[in-house]
C-alpha cells in the first residue's frame, strides 16, 4: 500500500442530461437539513437550465471532493441538488465480502431518472485505505442502491484518480453511494430472478452480478428438473454471456423443457461465472416454476406509451382557459421484458408542440424555451418496467410568448429517439380546447374544505393530528377580479372551529407583527389579482391536543378583503370528525422530540440569532419491523406554536412556525420500514424564526413533532409529546455590510500575485429582529470595484454587464445573511482599494477593504491540517517498544503538499515522579520534526518500566514557516 500526500484537487465530470421525473419537488433542503432517509445534508446547491456542479469544498467535511455535475440544459426548471452525510443512516448491510472504504454518501434529489449516466466523484482518505486494508487501489468499487431491485449494484467505473484519492462512476438514479474495496477477488453474488414460465418458449432472466475483479467474466446457464437425480442440461441463450464486469443483466433462455415424465415442475438454473484465469465459481441458483399451460413463447407487450395534457394536480383535461397553465407529460414503459437501447441524434430526448385547426405550428417547446442541444448522438439503457417521463409546463402561449387565442388546438408529444430491439410505440396527440376564460358559469366562486397535513381532501382525523383548511376563490369571470385586505399584520383570512354543541373550540389568533409608526395604519397584505380562469387559495391549520375530545366539529373560515367588481360570495363551511388515536397495546411506534443546541445538548431556553436542531425520534418497541406508507413524499413535520391551554379554557392556538409551510413534497406513496427495536430519526435546523422570518420575540413556546402516514389497524404512531420552551430576549446588532477578498484556495488574504484570480466576497448580515427587504429600479441590486492609490477606479463590474429594467428585490431574514460575489484578475504591482455597494443603498450599504499586488505576495495563511490521527505502541526491536504516530496530510494555498513539514510535540507523565505543576504540551518547542509531507513518525525515545503515559501532537508547517494551531493530543501507556 501506498502512503501519499493529500491535497484536495478540482475535478472534471462529464455530461448527463437530466428528465423530469419530480425533478423539482420535495422540500429545498440546505445544509444541515436531514433527508427523509435521515442523512444530513452538508452541500445543496439549486441549479436550473444553464447546468452547474455541486462539491464539497471544505477541507474538514468528511465528504470533501465529493461531487455531482449538472449540464447545460439538463433540467428545464430550477432544481435543488443535495450531497448528504449517511454515515449514521446506512439503506442496509454491503454486499457479502464488501467492507467500506469511504463515507457514505446520499445524493438528491431521489425519485430522478436520468438520460444517460452521470458522473458521481467520491473521495476517500489514505486513513480510510489502511483502515480498510487495500493494498490495490485499482480494485476499489462504487456501490449503490438500487430501490427496484432492493439491493446494492455496482456503478460503471469511469476514472479512477488515485492521486487525488477519487473514484468516478456513472449512476442512472440518485441513492446512497459508497466506495467499497473486496476481501477476495472472486465474484461474491449473483443473484437470479426468474419469473414462472410454461413448458416450452422464451423465458427472461435477470441476473445481477457483483464481481470487484476488473477481469471481464463469462457465464453459463444449465437447467435441471427440482427432482431428486435429475441432471443438469446446458440452456440455451440469447444475450450477454462474455466480456461481463460487475452490472445487471438480462438474457433470454429458451426453455425447451422435456424432462421425461415431467408436465411441470419446479427447475433449477445455476449461473457458473468464469475469467478466463483461477477465479472461477459456480453453483449460482434459483428456482423456476415451469408448467405446461402455453406452448407458445411468453407474450410481449411491447412499449406501453401515452401523452397528456392535465392540470397543475395531474388531472387530464381537454378544456382551459387563456391565461392558465398545463402540463404535457409523456410515458413511455418498457413492457418487452428485455433491455431496450435509445438512442437520440441530439442531447434533446423529447418535443412538445401545439397547431391551430387549420394545421399550423404555433407552439414549439424547444424553440420557445430557447435550448440549444448539442449535436452528438445520446444513448441509455432502460430495463425492463423501467419507464420514460418527460414533462413540461406550458402556459398556453406561441414561441414569442403570446397568449394563444381561443380556439383548438392538436398538441402533441414525442421521445425523439428510437428504441432497439423493439421500436417505441406511437404518441397519440391531444386535442385541447382553450376559451375565453368564462369556465367557472361566469361567475365568482368560493369553495372550502378540509385536508390533512399532505394536501389531501378528508373529513375524519385523528385526536392530536392537524386539521388543515382550504378557501379555494374562482374567477369564472371573463374579466380580472382584485381582492383588497383589511386585515391588519398581513392578515388574509380568519378561521374558527365549533363543536357539535355550537361552542367555540378554537379561534385563530391575530398574527403579530412590529407595530407600525404613530400615526400610521395598521400593515396590510398587498391586494390580488386573477385574471379569468385563475384562483386564489387561502390556508389555515388547528393543532388539536391529545385531551381534545372526539366528536363532529364544523370548520369555518372568512376572507378579510373585499373583491372588485364582483363581490366574493358565500361557501358552506366543511364539517369534519376527531376519532381518538387508536394507541394503546396496538401503538408499536413511541416517538420523542428535543431540542438540540449546536453541541447536541437539549435545551429549554432558546435565543433569537442562534441556529438549534429539532430532533424527532421513533422507536420500533414491538417484535417484528413496522412499515409506515405516506400519501406522497412528506414523513415528518416540525411546528412552534403558543403553549396548549388548559382543557376547557377556549383559549386558542397559535402557530408561529411550520417546516412544512412553503414546502412542495412528490405526489407518490413513499413507505419507511422500521425493524423491531430499532429507531429513526428525523430532524432540520431551525432559527427561532417564525415562518415569515422574523425572530420570535421573548416567551414560552411549544415545539411539535408529526408523521403525517396512513395508520392501520394493527400500526400506530403513539401520541409524541409536546417540547415546551422558552425564547430569551435577545439582542440587535443592526444590519451590517463587509467584503473580504479570497484567493483561488477560498483563504481571506490580502496580498495577491499579479495576474491572480481574486474573488470579492460580499456579505449582508441582519442582526434585527425583523426582515429587511431591498427593493430596485431594475436587475442591478449591487456593485463592485477596484480603486488605484491615485483614487482612480481601475475595475467596476458592472461596466460590462446588462441587467434587466423589471423592479427586482430580495429579503434577508431575521439573524441571517445574505452574500454576493464577484471576480477579479490582480492587475500591476501595487497598493488598491476594493469596494462593494447596494444600487441605490450608498453609502450606507458600502463596504471597503485594502489590499496590495506584488510580484512575490506573501504567504500569511497556515496549512489547514486536522492533527494526529492515530498514535500506537508498536516494537521497534526485540523487547523495545516504540510509538508509531499517523496522520492524514495537510493542504496550504501556497505550498504543495510535499513541501509541507511536519512538528511533533511530546510531554511525558511518569506515575512514579511526584509533581508540583502537572505537565502540559509545551508548543513552542517540537520535540521533533519530519518533512517532504512525510506522514508517519515513530518515537523510539521512550520512558519505560512503569506505565509511563506519553502525549503527542502533531502540527503542519508550510513553507512560509506558518504552523497551524490544531491542539488534537493523542496518548500512549508504555509499559
Amino acid at each position: 500500500m501506498k502512503y501519499r500526500n493529500l491535497k484536495l484537487m478540482s475535478f472534471a465530470f462529464a455530461t448527463a442530461w437530466l428528465i423530469g421525473c419530480g425533478a423539482s419537488s420535495g422540500p429545498a433542503l440546505v445544509a444541515g437539513d436531514s433527508t427523509q432517509n435521515g442523512s444530513t445534508v452538508v452541500q445543496s446547491s439549486s441549479i436550473g437550465p444553464t447546468g452547474g456542479t455541486v462539491q464539497v469544498t471544505d477541507a474538514a467535511s468528511p465528504l470533501a471532493g465529493t461531487a455531482i455535475t449538472v449540464p447545460t440544459a439538463a433540467v428545464v426548471q430550477n432544481t435543488n441538488f443535495t450531497i448528504a452525510d449517511a454515515t449514521t443512516s446506512p439503506k442496509a448491510a454491503l454486499p457479502s465480502g464488501y467492507s467500506g472504504v469511504s463515507t457514505p454518501v446520499e445524493l438528491g434529489p431521489s425519485g430522478v431518472n436520468f438520460v444517460q449516466p452521470v458522473d458521481v466523484a467520491l473521495h476517500y482518505t489514505d486513513a480510510q485505505l489502511l483502515a480498510a486494508g487495500v493494498t490495490d487501489e485499482s480494485k476499489l468499487q462504487i456501490v449503490t442502491w438500487s430501490g427496484t431491485l432492493s439491493n446494492f449494484t455496482f456503478l460503471s467505473i469511469k476514472n479512477r484518480n488515485t492521486g487525488a484519492n477519487t473514484i468516478t462512476g456513472q449512476a442512472l438514479h440518485f441513492s446512497f453511494f459508497q466506495v467499497v474495496s473486496a476481501s477476495n477477488n472472486t465474484p461474491t453474488s449473483v443473484a437470479v430472478n426468474t419469473p414462472s414460465g410454461q413448458l416450452s418458449g422464451n423465458i427472461a432472466i435477470n441476473f445481477i452480478l457483483t464481481d470487484p475483479d476488473p477481469d471481464a467474466l463469462t457465464i453459463s446457464v444449465q437447467y435441471r428438473g427440482g427432482s431428486a437425480g435429475s441432471s443438469f442440461r446446458n440452456a440455451t441463450v440469447t444475450g450477454q454471456t462474455t466480456g461481463l464486469s460487475a452490472g445487471t443483466y438480462w438474457i433470454t433462455w429458451e426453455s425447451h423443457i422435456d424432462e421425461p415424465g415431467q408436465n411441470s415442475s419446479d427447475y433449477v438454473i445455476s449461473i457458473a461465472c468464469n475469467d478466463g484465469t483461477t477465479n472461477s465459481v459456480a453453483g449460482y441458483t434459483a428456482m423456476m416454476h415451469v408448467d405446461n399451460s402455453s406452448a407458445t413463447p411468453p407474450t410481449n407487450n411491447g412499449w406501453t406509451t401515452s401523452f397528456a395534457v392535465t392540470d397543475s394536480n395531474g388531472v387530464a383535461v381537454s378544456t382551459v382557459p387563456q391565461n392558465s397553465s398545463v402540463k404535457l407529460r409523456l410515458t413511455a414503459t418498457n413492457g418487452t421484458g428485455k433491455i431496450q437501447t435509445v438512442t437520440y441524434p441530439s442531447s434533446q430526448t423529447y418535443e412538445f408542440t401545439a397547431s391551430d385547426a387549420n394545421g399550423n405550428e404555433l407552439y414549439r417547446w424547444s424553440t420557445a424555451a430557447g435550448i440549444f442541444f448539442t449535436q452528438a448522438f445520446v444513448t441509455t439503457s432502460v430495463n425492463p418496467g423501467q419507464t420514460l417521463n418527460p414533462t413540461v409546463n406550458w402556459s398556453l402561449t406561441d414561441n414569442s410568448g403570446n397568449a394563444l387565442p381561443a380556439g383548438t388546438y392538436t398538441v402533441t408529444g414525442t421521445i425523439t429517439g428510437t428504441s432497439a430491439p423493439d421500436a417505441f410505440g406511437t404518441f397519440a396527440p391531444v386535442t385541447l380546447a382553450i376559451t375565453s376564460g368564462n369556465t367557472g358559469g361566469g361567475a365568482l366562486t368560493a369553495t372550502m374544505i378540509t385536508e390533512d397535513a399532505n394536501g389531501n381532501p378528508t373529513s375524519t382525523f385523528t385526536v392530536g393530528n392537524s386539521v388543515h383548511f382550504r378557501i379555494t376563490l374562482f374567477n369564472g369571470t371573463s374579466q380580472n377580479q382584485t381582492v383588497t385586505y383589511t386585515g391588519g399584520c398581513y392578515q388574509r383570512s380568519t378561521w374558527s372551529i365549533v363543536d357539535s354543541n355550537g361552542t367555540f373550540s378554537w379561534l385563530s389568533p391575530l398574527p403579530s407583527c412590529a407595530a407600525p409608526p404613530p400615526g400610521a395604519p395598521a400593515p396590510v397584505a398587498p391586494p390580488e389579482t386573477m385574471a379569468p380562469g385563475q384562483s386564489l387559495t387561502y390556508q389555515g391549520a388547528w393543532f388539536p391536543a391529545s385531551t381534545q375530545a372526539a366528536g363532529t366539529y364544523t370548520a369555518s373560515g372568512s376572507i378579510l378583503g373585499n373583491c372588485a367588481p364582483t363581490q366574493i360570495p358565500a361557501f358552506t363551511s366543511p364539517t369534519f370528525t376527531l376519532v381518538s388515536s387508536g394507541g394503546g397495546t396496538n401503538a408499536q411506534i413511541t416517538g420523542s422530540l428535543t431540542l438540540l443546541d449546536n453541541t447536541g445538548t437539549a435545551v429549554t431556553t432558546v435565543s433569537a440569532g442562534s441556529s438549534y436542531t429539532w430532533q424527532m425520534v421513533l422507536t420500533n418497541t414491538g417484535s417484528s419491523s413496522v412499515t409506515l406508507s405516506f400519501a406522497t413524499g412528506q414523513q415528518y413535520d416540525f411546528n412552534v406554536t403558543s403553549p396548549t391551554p388548559p382543557p376547557g379554557s377556549g383559549m386558542p392556538i397559535q402557530l408561529f412556525w411550520h417546516w412544512s409551510n412553503g414546502k412542495s413534497f412528490t405526489q407518490a406513496t413513499t413507505t419507511l420500514t422500521i425493524a423491531a427495536g430499532a429507531t429513526h430519526t428525523f430532524s432540520t435546523q431551525w432559527n427561532v424564526v417564525d415562518n415569515s422570518g422574523a425572530a420570535l420575540p421573548a416567551g414560552s413556546y411549544e415545539g411539535h413533532g408529526s408523521v403525517p402516514h396512513n395508520g392501520t389497524s394493527t400500526t400506530t404512531v403513539g401520541t409524541i409529546p409536546a417540547y415546551p420552551f422558552t425564547v430569551s430576549a435577545g439582542s440587535s446588532t443592526g444590519v451590517t455590510y463587509s467584503l473580504v477578498l479570497k484567493d483561488s484556495a477560498g483563504a481571506v488574504q490580502s496580498t495577491f500575485s499579479s495576474g491572480a484570480t481574486i474573488t470579492l466576497e460580499y456579505t449582508i448580515t441582519n442582526g434585527t429582529n425583523a426582515a429587511v427587504t431591498y427593493n430596485f429600479s431594475s436587475g442591478h441590486q449591487y456593485d463592485f470595484a477596484v480603486t488605484n492609490a491615485n483614487g482612480v477606479q481601475v475595475w467596476l463590474m458592472s461596466s460590462t454587464m446588462f441587467f434587466t429594467q423589471a423592479f427586482t428585490n430580495f429579503t434577508v431574514a431575521a439573524f441571517q445573511t445574505q452574500t454576493f460575489t464577484s471576480t477579479y484578475s490582480a492587475g500591476s504591482n501595487g497598493t488598491y482599494s476594493a469596494s462593494a455597494w447596494l444600487v441605490g443603498y450608498q453609502p450606507a450599504s458600502n463596504a471597503t477593504t485594502p489590499f496590495s499586488v506584488g510580484a512575490n505576495a506573501a504567504d500569511t495563511i497556515p496549512p489547514s491540517f486536522n492533527g494526529l490521527s492515530s498514535a500506537t505502541l508498536t516494537t521497534v526491536t526485540t523487547g523495545a517498544n516504540g510509538v508509531q504516530l499517523t496522520w492524514s496530510a495537510a493542504s496550504d494555498n501556497v505550498t504543495a503538499a510535499t513541501g509541507i513539514t511536519y512538528n511533533i510535540y511530546r510531554y511525558t507523565n511518569d506515575p512514579r515522579v511526584m509533581y508540583f505543576v502537572m505537565p502540559s504540551m509545551n508548543y513552542s518547542t517540537p520535540y521533533a520534526t519530519v518533512t517532504n509531507g512525510t506522514l508517519t513518525f515513530t518515537d523510539t525515545n521512550l520512558t519505560t518500566g512503569g506505565n509511563v503515559v506519553h502525549y503527542y501532537a502533531v502540527r503542519a508547517v508550510d513553507a512560509a514557516g506558518n504552523e497551524d494551531s490544531n491542539t488534537t493530543e493523542l496518548s500512549v501507556t508504555v509499559p
